[in-house]
């Protein structure tokens, strides 16, 4: 039976020779489980990168080790092959990652070629340790033939690092990953079609909401890659989901709290960005979000010194028994996220709309005594 085993070590200087002994320890202890082959891989020295560079990791292509038998085999073929390509084992990394894996052949024979981890090729961009077996690995094989990958082993487990870097390139190279909004409500009840091949997000501030919650069975049996963005530590939905973000804002005292909704902007904006961060065409944007995400705090507390003119506007609008709220683009979301608010607090009919909808049937609501707030920020959209 395979067994996997990791070291990963973030702002803790430490020594490659430190590393690697780690690493060869932890296969040791993984010796019971039986095998026929192990490898292991680390980090090679890094290099500099040209200020403003946009390499998604700064450094060269990582150092693999792998060997048929017994541990110590692969043991003596690490310093062997150390002492040869002349690695400084001296070498010290304040962030490093490193895998290590023992083999029960089930694909292959046992061989070094056959031993992970497996690689998506030239340059190990992608590495993988597995444990179990990819049913419909032939399928995926000879599509990634067909796109010029060659596969330099008999594993099953080759198409994963191979198919990453196959999904990768394609994103680097701008043809994006369609992305849609569901209610999860609606997409019960339409059915809504979700794949294999989808990753699909869930946003709960609490983690229990029972429409999000069924969605999520859904998805997962549909066998969707399921991610979840929750406040809630040890929530259904942090359990359930396959991987996911605790947004971290602190314990919701009110249902009204508007810091559940700022922390899931800023959360889906830097999972957008991280998914993005190989494309040079949207490098300037990406910094520009950062700038303005590390400005919000002062921002934040800019506004909350307007509290005296908001409770002269709450005033003014107390007698009032409907208010609108528009926004056109980005702020259609906040000005959704405000009606609600006005629902919740002032237990007053409130919508938020389209800036374009304003037509026809709400418009024939609009009188001189309904109240309008419209948010317009310096955006595209401004004029």
């Amino acid at each position: 039976m395979c067994g996997i085993f990791a070291y990963l070590n973030y702002c803790v200087p430490r020594e490659r020779r430190y590393v690697l002994e780690v690493l060869l320890n932890g296969l040791r202890r993984l010796e019971y489980r039986g095998y026929d082959s192990s490898g292991i891989a680390v980090d090679a020295d890094l290099q500099p990168q040209p200020p403003g560079s946009a390499a998604a990791y700064a450094g060269a292509s990582p150092i693999v080790f792998r060997q048929e038998g017994k541990i110590e085999n692969l043991v003596r073929s690490v310093y062997s092959e150390v002492d040869e390509k002349g690695v400084n084992l001296d070498a010290a990394f304040s962030v490093h990652a490193g895998i290590a894996h023992t083999r029960w052949a089930t694909h292959g024979v046992p061989a070094p070629n056959n031993s992970h981890p497996q690689s998506s090729g030239a340059g190990d961009e992608f590495l993988v340790v597995h444990n179990g077996i990819i049913t419909n690995y032939e399928v995926l094989k000879e599509t990634l033939i067909r796109h010029g990958f060659i596969f330099e082993s008999d594993t099953d487990t080759e198409v994963i690092p191979k198919l990453a870097k196959f999904v990768f390139d394609k994103a680097r190279d701008g043809e994006g990953i369609p992305v849609t909004m569901e209610v999860a409500s609606d997409l019960l009840d339409r059915q809504g079609p979700i794949y294999r091949e989808d990753t699909a997000v869930f946003v709960s501030q609490s983690g229990e909401a029972a429409d999000t919650l069924l969605a999520l069975e859904y998805a997962l049996e549909n066998g969707a890659l399921c991610v979840g963005i929750t406040n809630t530590v040890g929530s259904t939905l942090s359990r359930r989901t396959h991987c996911g973000i605790h947004t971290n804002a602190g314990c919701e005292i009110g249902v009204a709290s508007t810091k559940a909704y700022t922390s899931q902007i800023v959360v889906m904006a830097m999972m957008a960005m991280a998914i993005g961060s190989d494309q040079l065409s949207t490098q300037t944007r990406r910094e520009s979000i950062i700038t303005g995400l590390s400005s919000l705090p002062s921002h934040a507390s800019e506004v909350l010194k307007l509290d005296s003119d908001m409770k002269e506007l709450a005033s003014s609008l107390i007698d009032s028994e409907s208010l609108l709220v528009f926004g056109r683009g980005y702020n259609y979301a906040t000005a959704l996220e405000g009606a609600l608010k006005v629902k919740e607090v002032a237990l007053m009919h409130s919508e938020g709309m389209l800036a374009g909808e304003m037509k026809h049937g709400p418009l024939a609501l609009v009188d001189e005594n309904l109240p309008i707030v419209v948010i317009a920020t310096r955006d595209a959209c401004f004029r």
